[in-house]
């Protein structure tokens, strides 16, 4: 066996059929695949296993959130080689390859491919670990800048990007060798919804752990099917807010952590401003800006 994929599904079974589907055309030796269905509530994970008899299928009683089913199904591996994946995840030529390769020569210990929607728009794959760097480069929008420059001008047929060294690799997929998961103890189930690759990632960094992104490694992630992938709703962005603040309360100092939020805020605020002149900055925002400033300015309050 070359590797496992863990595959988190909830009431999602059509999907994990699809992406066990796209893993068996695009790589041609043999691979395990576990399937942790965490409690859902449609009872249809048995065609999962008639399409495919060989898969191990986990049925938690209760939604553990994706830290916990993930920390399950890693137990049920049988290979040094991971692949943590969403149920909603098409896997391209040779993409498995190209990042399997660097774990196997130890050119990477965390990987992760780039990540694009199923109009082949360019979708962030990695990210900064919250804190005085990321707010400093949001307040001065130079996040924004580099979201849109991608989305304008990515070729998913020929990136022309190099891998490189990255905080953390979104947590939709990462391949991750079982011994540097092992070492860190696995994810930390107190990020039941957002940051649990980030949590990740940065305990994994401690013990000086490579996490590389690979762009020649191209997956198409359905994320957001259920709301597009132009929009986020409110609701799901103040969980993300609330998740990097778990992470700061736990990772940084109370000082940072403020500088942080307040850099966060008015980098909304900021945007708010600027969209009065121009229809949209940032179309993954679009005109929620002040509404997510607000959330940032009640959150300081709370500290």
């Amino acid at each position: 066996m070359e590797f496992d994929l863990i595959i988190v599904n909830y009431n999602t079974t059509k999907l994990t059929i699809e992406c066990i589907d796209s893993a068996s055309k695009t790589f041609d030796k043999d691979f395990n695949v576990i399937v942790v269905d965490n409690g859902s509530k449609i009872d249809d994970t048995d065609l999962i296993l008639e399409k495919y008899p060989k898969v191990t299928l986990i049925k938690n009683k209760t939604n553990l959130g994706y830290a916990g089913a993930i920390n399950i199904g890693v137990k049920y591996s049988i290979t040094n080689n991971l692949i943590l994946s969403n149920s909603d995840i098409i896997f391209t030529e040779n993409s498995i390859k190209i990042i399997l390769d660097k774990l196997n020569s130890n050119e990477a210990d965390i990987a992760g491919p780039q990540q694009i929607y199923l109009n082949y728009m360019w979708q962030q794959s990695y990210g900064i670990f919250p804190g005085i760097k990321l707010g400093i480069l949001d307040f001065l929008l130079i996040n924004i800048i580099i979201r849109n420059y991608n989305r304008k001008f990515y070729n998913y047929k020929n990136p022309r990007i190099k891998p490189k060294q990255v905080d953390f690799i979104d947590g939709g997929i990462i391949f991750v060798r079982k011994d540097i998961f092992e070492k860190v103890g696995g994810f930390d189930k107190d990020f039941d919804f957002y940051s649990e690759e980030t949590a990740f990632c940065y305990q994994a960094k401690k013990l000086n752990a490579k996490i590389i992104h690979y762009p020649n490694s191209i997956i198409i992630h359905h994320r957001g099917a259920s709301y597009g992938p132009e929009k986020i709703p409110i609701d799901y962005i103040e969980r993300m807010i609330y998740s990097k603040i778990k992470f700061c309360k736990k990772y940084r100092s109370k000082i940072e952590t403020k500088i942080y939020i307040l850099l966060e805020a008015y980098s909304f605020l900021l945007s708010h401003l600027i969209s009065k002149f121009f229809r949209s900055i940032d179309k993954k925002y679009q005109n929620n800006y002040k509404e997510i400033y607000h959330i940032w300015k009640k959150v300081l309050n709370e500290i």
